[in-house]
């Protein structure tokens, strides 16, 4: 009798679990944060998971290095502009 007690919540919760009811992601104190592009002197970063609690990144985040400048010579296009 205990074990079918068991079974029945054992499957009870896969159920549940199935149907979006319960979720273990609902006791982390996790939120998705959105990226930021990087500039030309500036850094930027991927879209992440943070951990509000623990205030640390747990997923994604990666870094984007600044950009830079590529600088060429210039061309003349015209006497007036250059």
């Amino acid at each position: 009798m205990k074990q079918q007690k068991n079974r029945f919540w054992l499957v009870l919760l896969a159920a549940m679990l199935l149907a979006g009811l319960f979720s273990f992601a609902a006791f982390a104190e996790e939120e998705f944060r959105a990226g930021a592009p990087a500039t030309c002197t500036e850094s930027g970063y991927k879209d992440g998971w943070y951990d509000t609690e623990t205030n640390k990144w747990v997923a994604g985040h990666e870094v984007i290095n600044p950009l830079g400048h590529e600088w060429s010579a210039w061309t003349k296009l015209s006497d007036t502009h250059h």
